[in-house]
Order: structure tokens, then C-alpha cells, then sequence
């Protein structure tokens, strides 16, 4: 995801994080935590709803619905140090809504986010959206699954 980046560019923790998560739910959907225990902790103070990727998205149906989640516009500021697991769960779900909603609008997203570009301005861009549409948007999706 950030190979081609330019020097100096940054891409937002949340969003580099949803790609990782995204990967690592196709590739290690029975228990990630492999990959996460050594910047986490050890694995057997690794939250359940983390260890099986599969109950990833009624946990975020979970948090879309509770009114815990964090607003979008907070989420995309967070440094990697304050996401939590739900934080990672909800980032993971959110670019999973977007690409549900825009494909193609995600992609040139993700590019222009990896070239160095404003995260909310090429939100506005490429999906036609700003942080309180992303939360209608990823709210609707999860009231929606429930």
C-alpha cells in the first residue's frame, strides 16, 4: 500500500491500519493475532472479538449501532498509539463501506491519500463525502446488517 508513497508523505494511521487489517482478515481470518501480539501484548490478553476476523463485521454492526463508536472525523486523527481494538475494527469497516459504496472511487481515494494528499480533501474528491457523511454512511451500513 505505501511502497510507491513519496518521501515525506503520511498516510493517516486509521487508513494505513483498515488496509492491514483488510489483508490480514483474507489472510489470517482464524486469528491475526500472530501479527499483532508483539505490538499489543500477549496474545492471551488479545480482546476475543479479535482473535477470529469472521466476527469482525457484527462487531462492528456492534459498535455502529451502540453509539460507542467514535466519529469518523475523530477516528481518522488518531495516532497508532490511541486506536483501540475497536477503533482498528471500526477503521477496518469503514473502508470496507466505502468500497461497497464506490469501488473506484476507494481506489483513487487510497491513491491520492498514498501520494501525499489531504485525507478529508480527497475524501470530498473522489466519494463525494465529508467525515459526518462517512458516519451516516457506515452507520447505515452496520443498522442495515443488523
Amino acid at each position: 500500500f505505501l511502497e510507491e508513497a513519496p518521501a515525506g508523505a503520511r498516510t493517516p494511521d486509521w487508513l494505513a491500519e483498515a488496509v492491514a487489517c483488510g489483508v490480514l482478515n483474507d489472510l489470517y481470518p482464524d486469528d491475526p493475532t500472530c501479527c499483532f501480539s508483539t505490538g499489543y501484548g500477549r496474545p492471551d490478553r488479545v480482546p476475543a472479538e479479535w482473535r477470529n476476523t469472521r466476527t469482525w463485521a457484527a462487531t462492528a454492526r456492534g459498535l455502529a449501532s451502540s453509539g460507542k463508536a467514535l466519529g469518523f472525523g475523530d477516528l481518522a486523527v488518531l495516532d497508532l498509539n490511541s486506536l483501540s481494538f475497536q477503533a482498528l475494527v471500526q477503521s477496518w469497516s469503514v473502508l470496507q463501506v466505502l468500497r461497497g459504496k464506490d469501488e473506484n472511487g476507494t481506489r483513487a481515494f487510497l491513491r491520492k491519500v498514498r501520494r501525499g494528499g489531504e485525507p478529508f480533501k480527497a475524501l470530498g474528491d473522489c466519494l463525494g463525502l465529508d467525515p459526518a457523511g462517512v458516519d451516516r454512511l457506515w452507520k447505515a451500513e452496520g443498522l442495515r446488517g443488523r
